[in-house]
């Protein structure tokens, strides 16, 4: 069997497994103990140190354990005091969950906008216009796409967001320990991503890091320009219940080792031009290209007839190669695809994927 990353689980690192085994079988000898207390504090203090390193936060006391992205991205939405006409931003390439918690707001009187980012100058257009037109309390978007790989310009919507005094909350799911990402000039508002994904952590793991004035927005305090009188954040107070120390101390561990290892930026890179070039032979097949820098890891395409389609359903059964099919924005007759790759997937692996690929759809 081939491996294909389908952007929605990792394999583990060893080095992981180990790490959430010795943990938990270290924790249950002392347990809530004094002694235990301690440790668990110990232990959830340390991986909040070590995300926080890896991630260049100022502090790491600004970082919550959350067990998922939705649950981060619900628990943000839920401490504002929305209002009947409070507008709310979004994109159409969202996450089918993000989207269903978005959709909820409504009950609150609340007016959701999906934009369609057609193209990176085009998209900022229409976020500025919007924001002049609506109330908008709030932001909402991914940092890379999930099916195509786009990566939004995140900080460029952080200054608009600013400048109009809107809440910024950032999807970071397909982006966290799969491009560069630092918070040291960047401050969304609430940024959230999960273990599971890019970083090869355990499922069940993931991290909300807030603003600055994080402590206002979880009190639904609305913003204002007077940062003097913030509260400083404090992760905690997000974690909701007893977490569990051997997944979190397993999802540091990983971060430290794609610290230590890097993002392999460029192997994601060389596998992504091998496919992209592969496909673009295919008279039948049409690559997903944007104006804005797109991930290393993902590539999406477009099939041109029924038939092809039929044939890459049939391929990914039969060969049980992992991708994801769905109905692009941009191409809403069509099939598309979204592929993506471990970087440590040898080339030999996806050529042989390739020719499997190639064969199914020239029969």
């Amino acid at each position: 069997m081939l491996y294909l990353n389908a952007a929605g689980l990792s394999p583990f690192h060893p080095d992981v497994q180990q790490t959430i085994a010795d943990t938990l079988e270290s924790f249950s000898h002392v347990l809530y103990s004094e002694t235990g207390i301690d440790r668990y504090r110990s232990i959830l203090q340390r991986s909040r140190e070590t995300l926080a390193n890896w991630l260049e936060l100022d502090t790491a006391d600004r970082l919550a354990f959350v067990p998922n992205t939705t649950t981060a991205c619900r628990l943000t939405l839920s401490r504002i005091t929305w209002k009947p006409g409070d507008t709310l931003l979004t994109t159409t390439h969202e996450n089918s969950t993000i989207l269903q918690e978005l959709q909820t707001l409504k009950n609150y009187g609340a007016h959701v906008v999906s934009l369609d980012p057609d193209s990176s100058a085009g998209l900022l257009s229409a976020f500025e216009h919007a924001l002049h037109q609506h109330s908008v309390r709030a932001i909402v978007v991914s940092h890379v796409s999930h099916l195509d790989g786009r990566i939004f310009p995140v900080e460029a919507i952080q200054q608009l967001a600013e400048a109009h005094h809107s809440l910024l909350f950032v999807d970071g799911a397909q982006a966290t320990g799969h491009i560069p990402l630092s918070f040291r000039h960047f401050h969304p508002h609430a940024y959230f991503f999960p273990g599971h994904k890019w970083c090869s952590g355990p499922m069940g793991t993931g991290a909300l890091i807030l603003h600055q004035d994080g402590e206002n927005l979880l009190t639904g305090s609305t913003l204002t320009k007077n940062h003097n009188a913030s509260l400083p954040p404090d992760g905690r107070h997000c974690e909701l219940g007893t977490q569990n120390v051997g997944l979190i101390a397993g999802l540091a561990k990983a971060c430290s080792l794609k610290r230590q290892d890097g993002l392999r930026c460029q192997a994601l890179k060389e596998i992504r031009d091998t496919w992209q070039s592969s496909i673009r032979k295919n008279a039948r097949l049409r690559t997903i290209d944007t104006e804005e820098a797109q991930a290393p890891g993902i590539l999406a395409f477009v099939c041109g007839d029924d038939p092809t389609a039929a044939a890459i359903r049939a391929t990914g059964s039969a060969h049980s190669l992992a991708w994801k099919t769905f109905t692009h924005p941009s191409f809403p007759t069509c099939l598309s695809v979204r592929l993506s790759w471990n970087p440590y997937s040898s080339l030999s692996d996806l050529q042989t994927a390739l020719s499997l690929f190639d064969t199914s759809l020239n029969t």
